[in-house]
């Protein structure tokens, strides 16, 4: 039985409680339509727990095993993997061990947010390569840090995936979300990243991509030089510069004019007189958040501080002080600053 990945996701959405009450009402009637759909939420679900804990001493050697035996029969089918394709767990009761179950089930969690997060593209010919590692960021993290197997450094946001792949010729990544590279020179292996349709390819510098869905794309460089490729237009970006690619508009590079534009990556934020238009998007930014103003008139407030690992309810305390405004927290990581304001100058 074919499962539609839309639910696939819902189920990715309900274990890392992301639910809307509208999806939740869906993914209940989905579970309720079939045998099949229940058996498999319940694999999953007892993956996902396995997956939680401490990986034993020496099992990432038997993580990429499994996962590579099951890379090979999504790729290769036979008519036997085709009849179990309705029985989703049948190859895992079937380990003989339970160290073989654990192993097989973390794999098949991993495979499963690849399918979420459409970076599966170890079996597509768009992107070559072995997938040689997968990583995923806690949902509620401002930025962790992983080292990639070419010695790279990645700094993910809160809900991002990244799978890597290694070839000969090139390091390859798929990649959704929000990270600031920092990439190991080799100048026979370029690294190139695959995101949103966009492509970007360094031999070695320091860069951040934002991949989120229903945002525009977006590339800005700390150091060294980028080659951008997106809808078959090519951008070079260099030190100090970033590109966004938003719907209906011309694509241009532009100077990073932001002194806070990599701040959720250094963790310090700078304003010197700055109005709240300026500083509020910064905050969104640095801390994953919205931040919305009862009104207008509130943006022309300046306000001016440096910080550096500030907690952000500490500073919306700050600056809520300083301006005598207030703060009110929301659903969805959402705040709501209101106040009177201040005259435009």
């Amino acid at each position: 039985m074919k499962i539609d990945p839309y639910y696939i996701g819902l189920l990715h959405k309900e274990f890392t409680r992301q639910l809307t009450a509208e999806e939740a009402e869906g993914l209940r009637k989905w579970l309720e339509r079939h045998e099949h759909h229940r058996h498999l939420r319940h694999e999953v679900s007892r993956s996902w727990e396995l997956a939680a804990t401490p990986l034993p001493e020496a099992g990432e050697e038997e993580v990429a095993e499994e996962l590579s035996r099951l890379r090979q029969r999504i790729q290769h089918p036979s008519p036997q993997d085709a009849r179990q394709d309705a029985r989703t767990s049948t190859s895992f009761r079937q380990l003989e061990s339970r160290k073989e179950v654990y192993y097989g089930l973390v794999a098949m969690v991993i495979l499963l947010v690849l399918a979420i997060g459409g970076l599966l593209l170890s079996l597509s010919a768009e992107v070559p390569g072995e997938l040689t590692a997968f990583y995923s960021s806690d949902p509620t993290a401002v930025q962790q840090e992983f080292s990639l197997p070419d010695r790279s450094a990645v700094h993910l946001r809160g809900r991002s995936e990244l799978a890597y792949l290694e070839s000969e010729r090139a390091r390859s990544l798929r990649f959704s979300g929000q990270a600031f590279f920092q990439v190991a020179r080799q100048e026979q292996r370029p690294f190139l990243i695959h995101a949103g349709g966009m492509q970007v390819q360094v031999l070695g510098t320091s860069f951040f991509v934002k991949a989120l869905v229903g945002r525009p794309l977006e590339v800005g460089v700390a150091s060294g030089r980028v080659a951008v490729d997106y809808q078959g237009e090519k951008y070079l970006l260099k030190e100090g510069e970033l590109i966004r690619f938003v719907p209906g508009e011309t694509a241009r590079v532009q100077p990073i004019q932001d002194v806070n534009y990599f701040s959720w990556h250094t963790d310090k934020l700078d304003f010197q007189q700055s109005p709240l238009r300026e500083v509020v998007p910064a905050l969104e930014r640095h801390y994953d958040i919205r931040l919305e103003t009862t009104g207008s008139a509130l943006l022309n407030c300046r306000f001016t501080g440096s910080f550096e690992g500030i907690a952000l309810e500490e500073l919306l305390e700050v600056i809520c002080y300083s301006l005598d405004l207030s703060v009110e927290r929301l659903e969805n990581r959402t705040y709501l600053l209101s106040g009177a304001g201040c005259p435009k100058r």
